[in-house]
């Protein structure tokens, strides 16, 4: 059975680890997501969600986390190797949860293959 739990390890949790994600990280433009990721020394994976207020009420803000959230438990493997920060773009809120959650994972991996290839 995978592990489905989300803790503290898997997370950025402080402003300096934000900084330094949006400082060295680079910045990819997907379809429906931005991402900044830098790559880590630490095979554990970590995420941080920024849900601006444009993509609706305090409600759709969740349930956009919510999606992130679950597919990046469920998909772990896919994340090592990399601290990241996701921002979901104002379309972002028109799509229902299946489709939030494959195009979640569809423009990382297209940010990955830039950031490891440099394409």
């Amino acid at each position: 059975m995978s592990d489905n739990r989300f803790p503290k390890a898997n997370r950025l949790v402080n402003q300096r680890d934000f900084s330094r994600v949006y400082e060295e990280g680079l910045r990819f433009d997907g379809d429906w997501f931005v991402f900044y990721l830098v790559e880590s020394e630490k095979l554990v994976p970590r995420v941080g969600i920024v849900t601006p207020k444009y993509l609706g009420s305090a409600t759709e803000r969740n349930r956009i986390k919510r999606i992130i959230r679950e597919n990046f438990r469920k998909n772990k493997e896919i994340f090592e190797g990399f601290d990241f920060i996701v921002r979901p773009k104002k379309d972002a809120s028109n799509l229902c949860n299946s489709e939030l959650a494959d195009r979640f994972l569809s423009d990382f991996r297209a940010s990955e293959r830039v950031v490891k290839h440099g394409d």
